[in-house]
């Protein structure tokens, strides 16, 4: 009886000791790595601060991670170059990012904000551009060239809507529509409106020009 206690208490020793050691383990353990099976584990629920997938290579391509403002989720490349980005932006929506295999390049980028949803696409130099925007007062899309400037805009405002044309050096023509009728306008290159042709409160049709600082030289009627 005596050798049979000890036993016993031997055995529930090792499991002790056994269980200690796994909960230890558990808790030390940065990383897991899982094992290749014939037959995969099927697990409910993983619970973890940063995700890694790789292939049979042993390459990442994916990572997952974030913080209290950002969660991000990136397919990349062998380079550890983002292919296709999801998560959020830090503004109170989400963004979709697709972008070309090289460090600067061009990319396709997809989010929403507190003002709307947005469509923008890069050239490689990431300054050219393409963006579409919607806001509570409309929408809005422009055109950029490769120094980052405005080329063309369409946009849609709470009561009017205009279609721009922009040079480089500032200078812009510009066809309206606001709550009486049509206009165009026309701007210098220091953003003055110098020429305008437009439709009045009653109807009438009414040419204003300036001179190159905004002051009225010509009125009709």
């Amino acid at each position: 009886m005596k050798k049979t206690l000890e036993r016993l208490a031997y055995i529930g020793l090792g499991y002790l000791l056994t269980l200690i050691g796994y909960n230890f383990g558990t808790m030390q353990s940065s990383s897991i790595h899982a094992q290749s099976e014939s037959k995969p584990t099927v697990v409910e629920e993983i619970v973890c601060r940063r995700l890694r997938i790789v292939d049979t290579q042993g390459n990442t391509v994916v990572i997952g991670d974030g913080d209290q403002f950002l969660h991000k989720l990136k397919l990349v490349d062998a380079q550890d170059n983002t292919l296709v980005g999801l998560g959020t932006n830090g503004y109170g929506g989400g963004l979709i990012s697709v972008k070309d295999p090289e460090e600067i390049g061009g990319a396709v980028n997809i989010f929403t904000d507190n003002s709307g949803g947005r469509v923008s696409v890069l050239g490689k130099d990431r300054r050219n551009e393409v963006r579409l925007r919607i806001s509570d007062f409309g929408g809005n899309l422009s055109v950029r060239g490769k120094d980052g400037k405005t080329g063309a805009e369409l946009s849609i405002g709470a009561e009017s809507g205009f279609v721009s044309a922009h040079d480089k050096d500032g200078g812009v023509a510009q066809l309206f529509v606001n709550e009486y009728g049509g206009g165009v306008a026309i701007f210098n290159k220091g953003g003055k409106n110098v020429g305008q042709f437009s439709v009045g409160d009653r109807g009438d049709g009414i040419i204003r020009l300036r001179d190159k600082f905004g002051y009225r030289t010509g009125n009709l009627p």
